[in-house]
């Protein structure tokens, strides 16, 4: 199991393995990004060899992973932050560098907004915690609300809000305005169970005021939706 943190070691390694890695006629066997082919070659084939031989063993179901060769065996309190063991050398570090851009906070240099939800993918998909649906008049990170009207799109799909589209943009670059506030408020009910255990539970309700481009469509439903942990 390797962790995406490591990628900068393992580039910088392959980095000096490619630098030293000459043939003995003083041609050079690196390649794009500094790493040695034959570095490269070996590993992976190294990799595959093991991954094939634990195909060919039948599982013992109570102690394997149902990943199995591609299961992480270290969560480090960062499960979905964790690389398929099966990914090969070239693999691996595609998949570092896809989590360099994940955890990356964009700017408006960068092409951010000028409506946005959050600056990064990880301010909603969280560091490994569930999100945080709201507390009372307070919004959480990684809750935000799909916009639609009655009926179904050519490609099957729900119908966009006229307006504001299929997501509420409720942020914005400074001089710019975001399209609307969310606002939540709750609701509370008393349920009794046949044992006479009574316990009260919280609905929320959400709302947006503040639009920026005038009312919604009177037909418009509000999916309030909680994003995935992925790290």
């Amino acid at each position: 199991m390797r962790s995406w943190h490591g990628v900068v070691a393992t580039v910088i390694g392959g980095l000096a393995i490619g630098l030293v890695a000459c043939a003995n006629d003083g041609s050079s066997a690196i390649v794009e990004g500094g790493i040695g082919a034959e570095f490269d070659a070996e590993f992976d084939a190294e990799f595959d060899a093991e991954f094939d031989a634990a195909l060919s063993v039948p599982p013992n179901f109570l102690v394997e992973r149902t990943g199995g060769p591609t299961a992480a065996r270290e969560f480090r309190g960062r499960p979905f932050n964790q690389s398929a063991r099966s990914l090969s050398n070239v693999e691996f570090r595609r998949f570092g560098n896809g989590a360099l851009v994940f955890d990356k906070h964009f700017v408006e240099a960068e092409g951010l907004g000028p409506i946005f939800n959050e600056t990064s993918c990880l301010s909603c998909h969280l560091d490994g915690d569930e999100p945080v649906v709201a507390e009372p008049d307070e919004v959480g990170p990684g809750l935000l609300l799909r916009l639609s009207v009655p009926g179904v799109s050519e490609t099957g799909g729900p119908v966009a809000e006229p307006t504001y589209g299929l997501q509420l943009q409720d942020r914005a670059n400074d001089g710019a305005s975001p399209e609307g506030t969310v606002e939540v408020a709750w609701e509370t009910s008393r349920v009794t169970y046949p044992d006479g255990t009574v316990l009260e539970l919280r609905r929320p309700q959400f709302s947006i005021s503040a639009l920026l481009a005038g009312s919604l469509h009177p037909d418009t439903l509000i999916s309030p939706r909680i994003t995935p942990t992925m790290t």
